[in-house]
């Protein structure tokens, strides 16, 4: 295995990961996952673009390092509910979680963000949508 090639280790784990169609089946519905959370985060970055937060602020309010809060928020690494709870308040937003009987075919997760910016001239938090993701 070469070490001298950043992410060469990645590279040949992945490609024994998807070698066969069960295991590039489970490779892309884990990819689709992490890309939802993503999208959440990001959305939450920009909600709190929006209300005129910096990061290092609501690393303050979190209780976490700029570099962590930014991290989350950027790369969206699987937070947990807690976590989701913690950029909320921090951001002076509530959150709600709906479990409710699917659909078929229908997004099993969906992410919305609904209320006004403190500051008149900031864009509303309501601008910036909603996002409709399956997390199976």
């Amino acid at each position: 295995m070469d070490r001298s090639v950043p992410g060469a280790r990645w590279k040949q784990l992945r490609a024994a990961a998807v070698a066969t169609p069960e295991g590039q089946r489970h490779y892309d519905q884990g990819y689709r996952r992490a890309a939802h959370y993503r999208e959440t985060m990001r959305l939450l970055d920009n909600v709190r673009k929006s209300l005129g937060i910096s990061q290092s602020e609501l690393a303050r309010r979190m209780a976490k390092s700029q570099p962590t809060v930014a991290r989350l928020l950027r790369h969206g690494e699987n937070p947990t509910l807690v976590t989701l709870a913690e950029v909320l308040h921090a951001l002076g937003l509530r959150g709600r979680l709906v479990i409710e009987e699917a659909e078929p075919g229908r997004s099993t997760l969906t992410v919305s963000v609904a209320g006004t910016s403190r500051d008149s001239s900031a864009p509303s938090a309501r601008e910036h949508g909603a996002i409709h993701t399956e997390a199976t």
